[in-house]
């Protein structure tokens, strides 16, 4: 098995792409809307994504992304 750097598992930052989503997400039907639990964490997770992308997201400390498994 070929050993992978980091920067071979890392995601390449899309904040068009993120944005077009959270658009989706906020005029789709309410049937598919997340509860008011997501509230909670839009704005800060929002704010993260934006100003650090998703670069190495998991080994960061005092993240608001720390509850996504995966």
């Amino acid at each position: 098995m070929k050993n992978r750097s980091k920067t071979d598992t890392q995601l390449e930052d899309d904040p068009d792409l993120l944005n077009c989503m959270m658009n989706d997400l906020k005029n789709c039907d309410e049937l598919y809307k997340p509860t008011n639990y997501w509230d909670l964490y839009e704005k800060p997770s929002m704010s993260e994504l934006h100003r650090y992308g998703l670069r190495d997201f998991r080994r960061r400390k005092n993240t608001a992304l720390s509850g996504f498994a995966g």
